[in-house]
């Protein structure tokens, strides 16, 4: 784990990029499965995610799925 700066905040070293769950990479996966990938990464201790505003993409039923929302949902009872 690597400490931020004078907090007592740590995270792990290798952060986790989201962009790719909801915007620019094939073909569109479900939203559980994306919420899904994303608590195993906290149980495998992951606590720093690469996210934006920008990263919006589609869901399977066709609604605007954005990054943040998603990474939200899947860390909700991590919180």
């Amino acid at each position: 784990m690597k400490k931020i700066r004078k907090t007592d905040l740590y995270v792990n070293p290798i952060g986790l990029g989201c962009m790719g769950l909801t915007h620019a990479y094939g073909d569109v996966i479900p939203q559980e499965d994306k919420i899904n990938f994303l608590k195993k990464s906290i149980k495998t201790e992951y606590n720093f995610f690469d996210t934006a505003e920008v990263h919006v993409g589609k869901t399977v039923n066709g609604k605007i799925s954005d990054n943040e929302e998603l990474l939200g949902l899947a860390i909700d009872s991590f919180r």
